[in-house]
């Protein structure tokens, strides 16, 4: 989803599949209840369609209610962007720190500990009485080195961490109504396989809507920790333009002061942005399991 609210696979095709499949399925169970004269197969049969409809209005609420959601959200947060709905809002956040704060600082700690590594190496000698002397004037600056390589691995990972999260989103974006919601609308008409069905039909909406929801709430925070993020939102990100050469050795805690935001992002923000979807999911499921 790219500044719309239209997902990124038509998702009608998907439904539609489905929904053919499931009359497909209980009209021949209807079909072997005449032929054998079994009222109970005719019984299910009506009772199943009936479920059907009742699921197929549960899809179409839950896909009027992400819409509205989708289209409310820049509305109601107008003062945190200026466009876009929560996921193209969430991408850009998690671009923006991955190619607008990571990868320039990890760049530049990588060359200072490049450069301060090849200063340690210098040495010095000279010839005295008693003998040659030999002096490593640049051993002090090792430990340093070593120090700030350890940092950039560190930040490395995080920096993974961020890209992961943001893969999700994608990946949430794409399936979560295309795949996830029209397996939901057959399993719910199946007996014995309802609460699966309005467990993922709650899964579909927890993760296009809900899990999304929490890093614009993520972006808004970071934006009153960080205001200078916002002009770093507003401008063109392009991955290459970040691997520049720096030679700002004395500035590298200033980098670890800049960067330090992204641990945050990297480590317990998703996990609490997974259990508030993941006790949304739980909390809906029920509900449309009760839906009778």
């Amino acid at each position: 989803m790219s500044g719309t609210c239209t997902a990124v696979i038509d998702i009608w095709p998907f439904i539609g599949l489905a929904s053919a499949l499931t009359i497909a399925i209980i009209a021949l169970l209807y079909l072997i209840g005449r032929i054998m004269q079994k009222s109970e197969f005719e019984a299910v049969a009506k009772k199943e369609l009936n479920q059907f409809f009742l699921s197929f209005l549960i899809i179409l609420g839950v896909l009027g209610l992400a819409g509205i959601v989708c289209n409310a959200t820049p509305l109601i947060a107008q003062d945190i962007f200026a466009r876009g709905d929560h996921f193209s809002v969430s991408e850009e956040y998690l671009n923006t720190l991955v190619y607008g704060r990571g990868l320039p600082t990890i760049q530049r700690l990588w060359l200072s500990s490049f450069i301060l590594e090849s200063l340690s190496t210098i040495e010095y000698s000279t010839i005295l009485p008693l003998g040659k002397l030999k002096f490593s004037p640049g051993a002090v600056l090792l430990p340093f080195a070593k120090s700030i390589s350890v940092f950039d691995s560190l930040f490395t990972i995080l920096v993974g961490s961020i890209q992961a999260q943001l893969v999700f989103l994608q990946l949430a974006e794409a399936f979560a109504l295309t795949l996830v919601l029209p397996i939901g609308l057959i399993l719910r008409t199946i007996p014995g396989l309802r609460k699966g069905g309005s467990f993922l039909i709650a899964f579909s909406f927890g993760f296009y809507v809900v899990f999304p929801l929490t890093y614009v709430m993520n972006y808004a925070i970071y934006r009153q920790i960080d205001p200078s993020f916002d002009s770093l939102v507003q401008s063109p990100i392009s991955p290459l333009e970040t691997f520049k050469l720096s030679s700002d050795i004395l500035l590298i805690f200033k980098y670890f002061n800049e960067f330090s935001i992204l641990i945050p992002q990297a480590t317990f923000l998703p996990i609490l942005n997974l259990t508030i979807t993941r006790s949304f999911i739980i909390i809906f499921a029920k509900f449309l399991s009760d839906i009778e």
